[in-house]
């Protein structure tokens, strides 16, 4: 589907659920730079340890300097916002060379900046570890992911959702029904814009393991439109 298209299809839909939400913004993919999550990190205990791992795709043309950034929320029984990364590491590793820490978390976000994103596919992963006596909840994984060529110029790959998990006690997102939970891409316990915004971004993709193919058939359509608004909580 071009851009052309996706934008037809955005205004399409605004004005179809202009009852059930009245704002919302969706980005179209930039092919130039593509994050996408081979495996996903999930754990279910506090202590547990997980590797995800990616696919980056260049299609610049030139070697770019990457930035990536990791971003975790919480949800859970010690409240809920901005997490501050105690009792979480994490390192990044690209072509498994070096594995680059994450430090300095600020506003639940913390980054890796400094590594080269060569031409074509390269294949990164990123290790967490959580500490035994972790807050319980439930802690969503997001990794967004830039390149900057040796000229200035910047291209963004839209974030994508590697994974969480609980760190015991219950979550919003563990009282969905299982239907719900996987319509709620960013694993924050409702159905909402946020999760809207992800199919419009991943809207017409092929393949497996596509976060937005909420109903497992390859390809991001319709379909799995239909199931987000059978699961809308807000």
């Amino acid at each position: 589907m071009n851009k052309v298209s996706k934008s037809l299809l955005v205004l399409f839909l605004a004005l179809l659920l202009g009852s059930r939400f009245s704002i919302f913004s969706a980005q179209a993919q930039d092919d130039k730079l593509i994050l996408e999550v081979t495996k996903k990190c999930d754990f279910q205990y506090s202590g547990d340890s997980c590797v995800a791992e990616l696919k980056i795709t260049n299609n610049t043309g030139k070697v770019l300097v990457g930035e990536v950034f990791l971003h975790i929320n919480y949800q859970g029984i010690c409240g809920s916002g901005s997490f501050d990364g105690e009792g979480i590491q994490a390192r990044f590793s690209v072509n498994n060379v070096d594995w680059l820490n994450f430090s300095g978390w600020g506003n639940g976000t913390t980054v890796v900046s400094g590594f080269e994103i060569i031409g074509g596919e390269t294949l990164p992963k990123l290790k967490i570890e959580t500490v035994p006596n972790l807050y319980p909840g439930e802690y969503t994984f997001t990794l967004g992911l830039k390149g900057t060529t040796k000229e200035g110029e910047q291209v963004m790959a839209p974030p994508v959702v590697i994974g969480g998990g609980g760190g015991g006690g219950a979550s919003a997102y563990n009282l969905l029904s299982a239907e719900a939970q996987r319509v709620d891409a960013n694993k924050d316990g409702k159905i909402d814009i946020l999760d809207f915004n992800m199919l419009m971004i991943h809207w017409g993709e092929t393949g497996t393991g596509n976060i937005a193919d909420f109903n497992g058939d390859g390809i991001v359509n319709i379909l799995d439109f239909n199931l987000l608004m059978v699961n809308w909580t807000i």
